[in-house]
């Protein structure tokens, strides 16, 4: 009877001690609304299967005046991240750096690919992305439609 006392004890305890997976991910890429400036923050956030932040964060910075970044041996428990980018960005209409900052972003799976871009597009249908992947949709159905929609919504469906 002791010995059954000490197994369900131990098992206890090392049901206790579960630790989750963790995997390193790179990611490199570039943050255009016009590139970014060198220097803008790039700062990535580990998101649950929820989609919510795990409280896992990091940071980088764009490279140069193209926007191009690159993160390198990122332990996270989960494949789906969110990058975001604030800085100010090269206007095409002023051929000149905005003034002012902006902050765009992305939601990805890292298991899909590890370059990431951030851009117009991406911000504009994140919130579409997530509640479709909230519903049940793959990644990639998910951000197709999410895609596609916003463009529809410019008048650009045929593209």
């Amino acid at each position: 009877m002791k010995t059954l006392n000490y197994f369900i004890a131990a098992m206890i305890l090392l049901a206790g001690c579960h630790k989750e997976k963790t995997e390193s991910y790179s990611i490199s890429g570039v943050a255009q609304k016009g590139p970014f400036a060198q220097g803008s923050k790039v700062t990535v956030y580990e998101l649950n299967d929820k989609l919510e932040q795990t409280g896992k964060v990091f940071k980088t910075e764009t490279r140069n005046d193209f926007g191009v970044f690159e993160l390198n041996d990122m332990l996270l428990t989960s494949s789906w991240v969110q990058v975001e980018v604030e800085g100010s960005y090269y206007d095409e209409l002023w051929g000149a750096f905005s003034g002012g900052l902006i902050s765009l972003s992305n939601i990805v799976d890292l298991n899909k690919g590890n370059v990431v871009n951030v851009n117009l597009l991406s911000d504009l249908s994140r919130l579409r992305l997530k509640y479709l992947l909230k519903k049940g949709n793959n990644f990639n159905a998910a951000r197709t439609q999410s895609e596609r929609e916003v463009m529809k919504s410019f008048g650009l469906d045929s593209f």
